[in-house]
């Protein structure tokens, strides 16, 4: 039969998981994954996702957005560990997984509170020059 344990014991595992991320982005008060290190040069790449089918209905559609975050570390800087445990064994476990904050699962939405902003003039050129330097190349119309 093989090694094997109650699927009841990996949704705990997975709870306890979720209830333990959830409780660090409180304590910390922003949410970055929990092997993300301290003392690091950090680059992230957001974009959003969309699916949308239909074009009459919101069935089936998503919105969303997709955050990637790369550490850069270096010989001279290879950050520092933050310590945080993955799964908090101090907290009981529990069969539900905790709701997450207000703050993060309803965002207000930005817009523009003025009607008519302050556009600086555009300086040089809107179109870019497809020649190259020293004349090498083609030049493309």
């Amino acid at each position: 039969m093989g090694l094997s344990i109650p699927y009841d014991r990996v949704l705990a595992i997975s709870t306890d998981l979720a209830n333990s991320v959830t409780s660090l982005f409180e304590e910390e008060g922003v949410v970055c994954p929990p092997k993300l290190c301290k003392g690091i040069f950090t680059t992230s790449g957001v974009d959003n996702i969309e699916h949308n089918p239909s074009a009459t209905t919101a069935h089936d559609s998503f919105h969303g957005t997709a955050i990637s975050l790369v550490q850069h570390p270096t010989t001279s800087s290879e950050g520092s560990n933050r310590g945080v445990p993955v799964i908090n064994e101090t907290t009981e476990s529990q069969r539900k997984i905790a709701q997450l904050p207000k703050a993060y699962t309803h965002v207000q939405p930005a817009f523009l509170q003025v009607k008519d902003p302050l556009v600086p003039p555009v300086v040089g050129n809107l179109k870019p020059s497809f020649s190259t330097p020293q004349g090498i190349g083609k030049k493309y119309e």
